[in-house]
C-alpha cells in the first residue's frame, strides 16, 4: 500500500518532503490560498468538502497524480489557508487559482460542499471545464429536512456549552452517514483529519462568504459530461439532491457506492480513484489497465479450449427457404462439436453464383435478439453478392440446460461452445463453391461483439470484424461494471463465489485473445444503459490501431437504424470489395 501523505495543511514540511510536488501560497483579495499540485497529464482540480480541508484528498493523491496533473487547495478558513477579513466569493476564488496556475480548462472533483462550488464554477464559466465528477454533492437553493439540520447542530453543538466543542469531534467522527459503521478504516481517518482541523466541526469557521446563487434552476446550464457518485449509506438529503441533478443535467451518470457513506474517498480510495480515472480519462485508464495484465496475451492452454476438429462433417441440413427480394433465406442447422445442431440461417442472392464470386459474413446477434436479428441487413446485402450465416446463440436453443446465473463452469462452456460454432460457420462459407475464402468478414452486436473479441483472435479467415456495443472484458464489466450485469454480479454472489468466478473467466476474456491483426469497425451507443463509455474504452484500447471507432447519439438497441447500419454496410463494401448498390 501506498504510504499516507503529511498533512497537506503543513505546507512547509510538504515543501521539504514531497519535491515532485509544487506548492504555495495565493494572495486573494481579504485572504490567501493554500494550494499543491503535482503530476502529468489531464488537468484535475479537487475541491473539498465543508468539514475538512484539503488534507482529506490526502488517501488519494498518490494515485491521482500518477495519473493527472492534479491541483487541490484549502478553501478560505480551512487548513493553510487564511481567515477571510472581508466578504469573499469561492468561485472567484477558484477562479483566480486557475489563472494563477495557468489552466485553462480542466476537469472539476468537488465533495459535498465542494460539488456545490464545483456545479455554479461551472455554470458561471462553462468554458474552464472539461468533465465534472461530483462526490456526495449539496447544492445551494436546495432544501434540506429537519433531520439533515438537527443532526447538524447535535454534531456541531452550536449552543457552545462546556465540553460541546470536544464532544463535537466525536460525535462527528462517529456519524452515522458521513462514514460507513462497516469501514472501520474510513472512520479512523476521518477521526485524524478532524482531530488535526477542527474548526468546521466545532463550528468556529470564520470569514464572510458571500451567498451562492441558487443552482436548481439552472441544472440544464451543465452541457458536459457528469459524473454523481454517493455512498449507499449517506443521509437522505445528498442522495435527493443526487437524483435532482441526475434528473436535472441531460446525460448525467449517478454511480451509488457500496459499503461508503459521504465520504467516499475516504473510505474506499482506490474504488473513487478507478471510478474518477475512468470518466476523466477512459481511454488512458484502458491502455492502463491492459497493460497491468488485463490485456496479457491469453496462454496455449487457453487458446486450445477453442480448438475443434474442423475434419468433422458439417452436415448441414435444411428445414426451409423464404424468398425475400432478391435473397433466399434458408433455415438450417449444422453439426456442432459440441455434440448438439447449431441453427441459423444461410442468406444468399436468388441468383446463381460464379465460382469464388461473393463474399461472404458470419453474424451473431445481441442477447435479447435471435438469429433473425440480422436477416434484414442480410438481405440487403445478398443484392450486393453476400453470403451471410447468421447463427442461433447456444444460450437461446432449445436444448440449452436452465439458466445458471454465474456458474463458471456452465459460462466457461457456453463461450467456448458460442466461439466454435462461430468458427463452423466460416466453414460453412468457406464449404461454399461460390464463396470466395479471402472475401470473409464477421458483424457482431452486443453478445455477438463480446463473443467476437475473442473470435478476433482465434479466426483468421476473417478480413474483418465490425463490432457493435460489445464489452472487451467480461470480467472486468462484472467486477467493476455499472449496469444491471456489475449488479446482479454483486447480488447473487458472495465475496469467495465471485472470485472463484472471476478466476476462471478472467483469462478467457477478449482482450487476451484480440491480438489479430485484420481491421475492426467499433460502433457504439452514447445513451447504452449496458455497454458504459468507459466499456467502450476498454473495447478500443484492447482493439488497437487497427480499429476505427464510431458513436451514434442513440440507446444499445438502436445500433440497427439507418446511419449506424449504413457505415457498417459501407465498411464492408470497401473491406471486401462488394459492387456499388
Amino acid at each position: 500500500m501506498i504510504p499516507r501523505r503529511l498533512a497537506f495543511g503543513a505546507v512547509c514540511v510538504l515543501m521539504a518532503l514531497c519535491a515532485q510536488a509544487d506548492t504555495g501560497i495565493l494572495d486573494v483579495p481579504g485572504g490567501r490560498i493554500a494550494w499543491e499540485r503535482s503530476g502529468r497529464g489531464a488537468p484535475l482540480v479537487l475541491v473539498h468538502d465543508g468539514l475538512l480541508p484539503g488534507a482529506s484528498w490526502d488517501e488519494v493523491w498518490p494515485d491521482l497524480a500518477r495519473r493527472f496533473d492534479v491541483l487541490r487547495y484549502d478553501r478560505r478558513g480551512y487548513g493553510a489557508s487564511t481567515t477571510a477579513t472581508a466578504d469573499f466569493d469561492n468561485v472567484a476564488d477558484l477562479l483566480a487559482l486557475l489563472d494563477a496556475q495557468r489552466l485553462d480548462r480542466v476537469a472539476l472533483v468537488g465533495a459535498s460542499a465542494g460539488g456545490g462550488l464545483a456545479v455554479n464554477f461551472t455554470l458561471e464559466h462553462p468554458e474552464r471545464v472539461s468533465r465534472l465528477v461530483l462526490e456526495g454533492p449539496v447544492l445551494p437553493g436546495f432544501s434540506y429536512s429537519g433531520h439533515y439540520m438537527e443532526r447538524g447542530i447535535r454534531n456541531t453543538g452550536t449552543a457552545a456549552r462546556p465540553g460541546d466543542a470536544e464532544a463535537a469531534l466525536g460525535k462527528w467522527s462517529l456519524d452515522a452517514y458521513l462514514t460507513d459503521a462497516r469501514n472501520a478504516d474510513g472512520r479512523a481517518r476521518l477521526r485524524a483529519l478532524i482531530e488535526r482541523f477542527p474548526l468546521a466541526a466545532q463550528g468556529r469557521l470564520k470569514g464572510s462568504q458571500r451567498p451562492d446563487p441558487d443552482a436548481r434552476s439552472r441544472l440544464a446550464g451543465l452541457k458536459l459530461p457528469v459524473r454523481l457518485l454517493v455512498g449507499e449509506s449517506d443521509i437522505p438529503d445528498v442522495q435527493a439532491h443526487v437524483g435532482a441533478l441526475e434528473l436535472g443535467v441531460t446525460g448525467a451518470e449517478r454511480l451509488v457506492v457500496s459499503h461508503a457513506g459521504h465520504l467516499i474517498h475516504l473510505e474506499r480510495p482506490d474504488t473513487f480513484v478507478r471510478l474518477v480515472a475512468e470518466f476523466v480519462d477512459p481511454d488512458g485508464t484502458a491502455k492502463r489497465l491492459l497493460a497491468d495484465g488485463l490485456g496479457s496475451p491469453a496462454t496455449p492452454a487457453t487458446r486450445a479450449l477453442f480448438a475443434y476438429d474442423a475434419r468433422m462433417p458439417l452436415d448441414v441440413r435444411e428445414k426451409g427457404v423464404e424468398r425475400r427480394g432478391r435473397a433466399l433465406v434458408h433455415d438450417v442447422h449444422f453439426a456442432s462439436p459440441h455434440g448438439d445442431r447449431a441453427p441459423a440461417y444461410v442468406v444468399e442472392p436468388a441468383a446463381p453464383g460464379a465460382r469464388r464470386s461473393r463474399a461472404g459474413l458470419v453474424f451473431l446477434h445481441h442477447g435479447q435478439g435471435d438469429r433473425g436479428t440480422f436477416v434484414d441487413e442480410a438481405v440487403a446485402l445478398a443484392e450486393r453478392g453476400v453470403v451471410s450465416v447468421l447463427l442461433e446463440a447456444p444460450e437461446n436453443r432449445p436444448e440449452a440446460a436452465p439458466v445458471a446465473v454465474f456458474d463458471s463452469a456452465v459460462d466457461e462452456d457456453e463461450i467456448r461452445h458460442t466461439v466454435v460454432d462461430l468458427r463452423r460457420c466460416f466453414d460453412v462459407l468457406v464449404g461454399r463453391r461460390d464463396v470466395d475464402p479471402a472475401r470473409l468478414a464477421y458483424v457482431g452486436w452486443s453478445l455477438g461483439a463480446t463473443m467476437g473479441g475473442r473470435l478476433a483472435g482465434l479466426e483468421p479467415r476473417a478480413r474483418g470484424f465490425v463490432m457493435l456495443a460489445g464489452w472487451a472484458s467480461l470480467t472486468d464489466a462484472a467486477a467493476n461494471g455499472h449496469g444491471r450485469f456489475a449488479a446482479s454480479f454483486a447480488a447473487y454472489l458472495d465475496e469467495a463465489a465471485r472470485t472463484r468466478w472471476l478466476e476462471r473467466i478472467h483469462p478467457l476474456d477478449g482482450t487476451h485473445l484480440m491480438d489479430g491483426t485484420a481491421p475492426m469497425l467499433l460502433q457504439f451507443a452514447t445513451r447504452d444503459p449496458f455497454i458504459a463509455r468507459f466499456d467502450a474504452a476498454l473495447y478500443r484500447a484492447a482493439a488497437g490501431a487497427r480499429a476505427e471507432s464510431r458513436d451514434y447519439e442513440i440507446g444499445h438497441f438502436g445500433l440497427d437504424r439507418t446511419d449506424a447500419r449504413r457505415d457498417r454496410e459501407e465498411w464492408l463494401a470497401r473491406l471486401l470489395s462488394l459492387p456499388p448498390r
